[in-house]
């Protein structure tokens, strides 16, 4: 019984912050899209002039508890490294819609494996959460453009991630 409701509760947090996950991921590769970055990177300010936080932070926030820094961080410099390995084989490239060869994409799903792994190992909603913003994000990734776009998102992750989840 106790499996169940976790289980359960892991699918109800899951279906709560998809549509959040989906707004950044999708807003953020989205051309010509300098509110939408604003409303995901930066956060917009109410009608009495409060600052609301950004849709990054506010996600990162529903993380706290299940996610540590250390793993993130972990995952991040892995994407780092087959990011660096791109550009250092193709200068020149990170403006280019060309698409990414076959063994960088073989590299960043190698990358979601690992988390889809440790994801089984830890069992927690938040950490099933971080999973689906990896999957969202290396699914957009194709052109050498693309990810560009995808290493600035997840350094920006990484930015509020080490504010909010330490």
């Amino acid at each position: 019984m106790g499996k169940e409701k976790g289980k359960n509760e892991k699918e109800s947090f899951l279906n709560e912050v998809k549509p959040t996950i989906q707004d950044i991921v999708e807003g953020f590769f989205r051309e010509n899209n300098s509110e939408e970055l604003v409303k995901i990177l930066v956060g917009t300010t109410d009608g009495e002039g409060k600052v609301k936080e950004s849709l990054l932070e506010e996600f990162i926030s529903r993380l706290k508890g299940g996610l540590s820094f250390t793993k993130v961080r972990k995952y991040y410099e892995q994407f780092l490294s087959i990011y660096e390995e791109a550009f250092r084989e193709h200068p020149g490239k990170k403006k280019d819609d060309g698409p990414l060869p076959a063994e960088i994409l073989v590299k960043l799903y190698l990358l979601k494996s690992h988390v889809v792994y440790d994801e089984a190992r830890e069992r927690s909603k938040e950490f099933a959460a971080f999973k689906e913003f990896i999957n969202s994000l290396i699914l957009k990734v194709n052109t050498f453009k693309a990810l560009e776009k995808a290493k600035n998102l997840f350094e920006a992750f990484i930015g509020y991630a080490k504010a909010k989840l330490d």
